[in-house]
């Protein structure tokens, strides 16, 4: 360039057999010319004016196919509800109302609106990276706006790749975990139900032991797979775990509580379901012994909720334990006046205790 040494040209640069330093050194420099001056060119007024008309001409033409395509969409939907939407119902009064028609319309205007929101999306990419390649300015970031699309994808596709392994361990490990689960549910159902006898353990202690033995065998296969969870090494993971930990651990003071105390009132048996017992002010009907709750029913068959933490502080009546064996002395007071006669008294008394 006048004076100025931009570069060197050897026979070695050119890569090509028969054409010497001094014929590629001019293809080097025709090349270099060419884009020079179309540098130049694409900043003159005229190819900018040009450039601007041809981006006006685009955008209309994007505005005139959106509406185009407005209006097709609508087309298709009036379509759809007049051919397909009756046979839809019919496909619900076939199938005795297995499959919901509203379930199954929801869906296809959920396509619809999936399909019409994509086709708009690729119609706007298109005209943007256009106009984009107009101008000097944007062109490099017309040529790098599918990558801002496809990078990502490409990123993700490689992190799923490489997490195939991990998710695989952990896969396995949730199928073995599954299996054990099934095992020893039936095995307790069993207990439950008095098929399997076990010396000293009272059957009403099979669901409760279960599900303890559940917890124990889920919170192993968690702590072995969490290593193999992909991403589980990130500080992201690492923080929602944390977090997840403090908002448990200071929200379930009184869920523990009740927890343990609900196991405390299963295995001491002060009381079974269909027992009638009275504890913390309360006399009803065992109807079930939760894990949190338990369930009473008055003889006014209202349901009294109690938590198990209430019932393990406070004294428990058990009305039903001796019934059936020793008997039960039903007790109560009585006010009589004087002048009424014994007899009448104890007539009444002998009939209210019958």
């Amino acid at each position: 360039a006048k004076d100025t040494l931009l570069l060197r040209i050897f026979d070695l640069d050119s890569g090509m057999p028969g054409l010497n330093h001094a014929a590629y050194a001019e293809l080097v420099k025709n090349a270099i010319a060419k884009g020079i001056s179309d540098y130049r060119y694409a900043r003159t007024p005229k190819a900018l004016l040009k450039s601007a008309g041809l981006a006006a001409t685009g955008v209309g033409l994007l505005l005139l196919l959106l509406v185009g395509w407005t209006r097709i969409h609508r087309k298709m939907i009036q379509m759809l509800e007049h051919h397909l939407k009756p046979r839809v119902f019919k496909i619900q009064t076939k199938s005795f109302e297995l499959l919901k028609a509203g379930l199954l319309w929801d869906g296809v205007q959920g396509f619809m609106s999936v399909f019409h929101g994509t086709f708009i999306g690729l119609l706007v990419y298109s005209h943007v990276g256009f106009i984009l390649r107009l101008f000097p300015w944007t062109r490099a970031l017309a040529d790098n706006l599918l990558g801002l699309v496809l990078n990502p994808l490409k990123m993700l596709a490689l992190s799923f790749i490489s997490a195939v392994p991990g998710v695989m361990v952990v896969l396995v490990i949730g199928l073995l975990c599954y299996g054990t689960l099934h095992i020893l549910s039936l095995f307790f159902s069993g207990v439950r139900t008095g098929s399997i006898v076990l010396s000293g353990f009272d059957p009403d202690w099979a669901i409760p032991t279960y599900r303890i033995v559940r917890v124990a065998i889920v919170a192993l296969a968690v702590m072995i797979a969490y290593p193999h969870i992909p991403g589980s090494n990130s500080a992201a993971f690492k923080g929602i775990s944390v977090f997840l930990g403090i908002v448990f651990s200071l929200g379930s003071t009184s869920f523990a509580a009740n927890l343990i105390a609900g196991y405390s009132a299963i295995y001491r048996r002060a009381f079974r379901a269909g027992d009638c017992i009275e504890v913390d002010g309360f006399r009803g009907e065992v109807l079930e012994i939760q894990t949190l709750v338990t369930r009473l029913r008055t003889i006014k068959n209202e349901v009294i909720v109690i938590p198990n933490s209430a019932i393990v502080n406070s004294p428990v009546i058990n009305y039903s334990q001796y019934a059936k064996d020793r008997g039960l002395i039903v007790h109560t007071t009585v006010g009589i006046g004087y002048e009424t006669p014994w007899r009448q008294v104890e007539a009444m008394l002998l009939e209210a205790a019958a």
